[in-house]
């Protein structure tokens, strides 16, 4: 492909998706802002439901602390501002956003996508956060491999936050193919199982 036919393709696919990757882009710089300046006692519409489902997953139970956040003193345990998953969210957003805006051509529909992909990455960062965080309650305080627990937890945070990012691409992708296909005669090919993997990293 030459220079000429890329700038023919690229004038009317700019056209047809700037205007909601630009709201995409500002969405996530609000958040990003937001929680930069924030206090924990206004994250609660985070922490609260993640402190609940980690009780369900563990048996164990959070009071809240104001200025802090969820903690169990028995079991040295904390939920505070650094634990609520504010990038990885942005990340998950971002990454349906961007990969399926294109793939619907009326404005109205790329709209009904950004909003279920807001909804999507809260109710999947709460999920996976609350599974991280029971896993690591669960874990043996000595780590494997000569790592000390501190990195053994990092560790185990990257390869859950990655994988549930994997599997909710595969999953998102084969919904969007699902839904195009049954109101459009246009024929979307399923992902690569290269860029099953190679999305989620580059948003990762």
């Amino acid at each position: 492909m030459n220079f000429r036919n890329f700038i023919k393709q690229l004038v009317p696919f700019l056209r047809n998706n700037m205007l909601a990757f630009m709201l995409v882009l500002c969405l996530a710089y609000m958040l990003k802002h937001y929680y930069s300046t924030t206090s924990p006692d206004d994250l609660k519409w985070l922490t609260s439901p993640l402190s609940a489902l980690i009780h369900s997953l563990t048996g164990i139970a959070f009071t809240y602390k104001a200025g802090y956040g969820y903690v169990n003193l028995k079991h040295a345990i904390g939920i505070e501002k650094g634990c609520v998953g504010i990038n990885y969210m942005i990340a998950i957003f971002a990454m349906l956003s961007f990969s399926f805006i294109p793939r619907f051509p009326r404005q109205i529909h790329k709209l009904y996508l950004i909003a279920s992909c807001a909804l999507l990455s809260y109710l999947c960062t709460l999920i996976v956060n609350a599974l991280r965080i029971s896993t690591a309650i669960a874990l043996p305080q000595t780590a494997p491999l000569g790592l000390s627990y501190e990195q053994f937890h990092r560790l185990q945070g990257i390869a859950m936050y990655f994988g549930a990012m994997c599997l909710l691409y595969f999953i998102s992708a084969r919904i969007v193919s699902k839904l195009i296909h049954q109101t459009s005669t246009t024929i979307i090919h399923p992902p690569s199982r290269n860029s099953l993997i190679a999305t989620p990293l580059l948003w990762y």
